[in-house]
């Protein structure tokens, strides 16, 4: 599995940092996990889009800062077919179809998501998961203030944006965890994961940690990676954009 991590800021783009997205390439496919404006980084990549006539998208939900890099899209993917996967009414009023069509509906977009790509499907997920070819995608519910998924590839990865700290995600059987980390402490990271709770939640579960790295994504656009870079102690390291992350089995 090849990881491209596109953007690793939330809210806003600050410090250089986009925000969420991620791309991977992982038994034949190409996947975007979220469509932050990291997008904008596949300009980077067009050599490994060439290789695809498809790409699959995963929401973990639809807040602007997850979305809004799906106007970007038609610069890279004007003939290729797009899968788009989203929490559907399992979790929402509407399904994912419907959401993104009204994201992108005059006046807030100008031709209608169907011109996103050279041909665009979207598909609801459910708390069963799905399947891309021969990946087996898991999801989970996170605690946010709207239905927010973790996203978990086989044996290789987790993806956690957008959720506060949950034991058993740092439980895992997966080689490499991506996990949010918006402050230092509780307090000023209020319904997000700190630094510190999840410090100190891997140490209440350490001995059953599977995963060999924890990379912290979807920063605070207010604290710098100087900062991050304070607080941050093995397996915890800082994600930094358009590093290639490799999972061997």
């Amino acid at each position: 599995m090849n990881i491209w991590p596109l953007g690793v800021g939330g809210w806003m783009p600050s410090y250089g940092r986009q925000t969420n997205s991620t791309l991977i390439e992982y038994k034949d496919n190409l996947i975007l996990v979220d469509a932050g404006t990291g997008i904008s980084n596949l300009s980077e990549y067009q050599v490994i889009l060439n290789k695809y006539e498809e790409i699959h998208l995963i929401l973990s939900h639809y807040h602007q800062d997850h979305v809004m890099g799906l106007f970007f899209l038609p610069k890279f993917l004007k003939n290729k077919k797009l899968t788009i996967w989203g929490p559907g009414r399992d979790f929402y009023p509407e399904g994912c179809e419907r959401i993104i069509s009204r994201s992108a509906d005059q006046p807030f977009g100008t031709t209608g998501y169907e011109t996103i790509a050279g041909e665009v499907q979207c598909k609801d997920y459910n708390s069963q998961g799905f399947e891309i070819g021969q990946i087996q995608v898991k999801i989970n519910q996170q605690n946010h203030t709207l239905p927010s998924f973790g996203i978990t590839f086989d044996d290789k990865l987790h993806i956690a944006s957008d959720t506060d700290v949950n034991q058993d995600i740092l439980k895992l059987d997966v080689q490499m965890i991506l996990h949010e980390c918006w402050a230092k402490d509780v307090e000023a990271a209020k319904e997000h994961a700190s630094m510190d709770g999840l410090v100190k939640a891997y140490n209440h579960v350490l001995g059953e940690v599977k995963a060999e790295a924890i990379g912290i994504i979807h920063r605070n656009p207010s604290i710098s990676d100087v900062e991050y870079a304070k607080w941050t102690r093995a397996p915890f390291f800082i994600v930094h954009e358009n590093q290639r992350i490799e999972l061997v089995d």
